[in-house]
């Protein structure tokens, strides 16, 4: 409802038209909603199952992700500053790795970290404005966003936890805060996130990115209480003591 208004406000039915009528823009939206909402919904059900954490783990490997595709794909090359955040989203890389030597791969961070870097290449490649992009995108997710509002209602539908899907509209409170920040925290976070994949290097864009997973994990830590903690203990040997990581399991 938000893109509507604003693309009927700003008068921009001509950009959603003139999108559509180019065909490799037909075929990238699809792939667009598909990669942005499988991001939404693991950002989601990361939140819902004290797992923010590994989500902004997620968000501070995807720069990585999106510096190599511009470097393979774009040509594009990086200043020093842009080496001193490859060289901090590197050091995030090194907590996964501990993560995986701990026995458990991030498969939720690494899920986040891929889908968003490749919605950001191919929003690049978009013809059409951000706002535009972004509304044609919106509108593909309608489908089966109504679906599952449907399937949660009439059929009880959970969440992979178990828990009751259906909480858009079983009351006023919610709803409504669902609707009022919608705006704020989904479409226009998108929105510039598009405008600046299209208008800027795609590696600079990326790095910027590190704000995003900063904050994330701050309100994780600070907000939900989550705890992450590496200990470090000797084993065996005493003349060769190997350092092992433990990281604690957020299933």
């Amino acid at each position: 409802m938000t893109l509507v208004i604003l693309i009927a406000v700003q008068k921009r039915w001509g950009e959603v038209r003139a999108g559509l009528a180019v065909p490799e823009d037909r075929y990238i939206y699809p792939v667009a909603a598909l990669l942005v909402g499988t991001v939404w919904l693991l950002f989601i059900h990361a939140v819902s199952t004290n797992q923010a954490i590994e989500a902004s783990l997620g968000f501070y490997t995807m720069p990585l992700v999106a510096v190599g595709l511009a470097f393979a794909f774009l040509g594009e090359r990086f200043t020093a500053g842009q080496y001193l955040g490859l060289g901090l989203g590197l050091a995030v890389v090194a907590v996964a790795v501990l993560m995986f030597a701990s026995g458990r791969l991030p498969f939720l961070a690494l899920a986040i970290a891929f889908g968003l870097a490749f919605y950001g290449f191919l929003v690049r490649r978009l013809k059409s404005t951000a706002t535009a992009g972004f509304f044609v995108e919106a509108s593909i997710l309608v489908v089966p966003a109504v679906i599952w509002l449907a399937g949660a209602h009439a059929f009880g539908w959970t969440d992979v936890t178990g828990r009751d899907g259906g909480a858009f509209g079983s009351d006023f409170k919610t709803t409504a805060l669902m609707i009022l920040s919608g705006p704020l925290v989904t479409v226009l976070p998108m929105i510039l996130y598009g405008h600046g994949t299209q208008h800027t290097h795609f590696a600079t864009s990326g790095l910027i990115f590190y704000i995003n997973p900063t904050i994330q994990f701050l309100v994780a830590v600070f907000v939900f209480g989550e705890v992450l903690s590496l200990s470090l203990i000797h084993i065996s040997e005493p003349t060769r003591p190997r350092l092992v990581s433990r990281m604690p399991s957020y299933a």
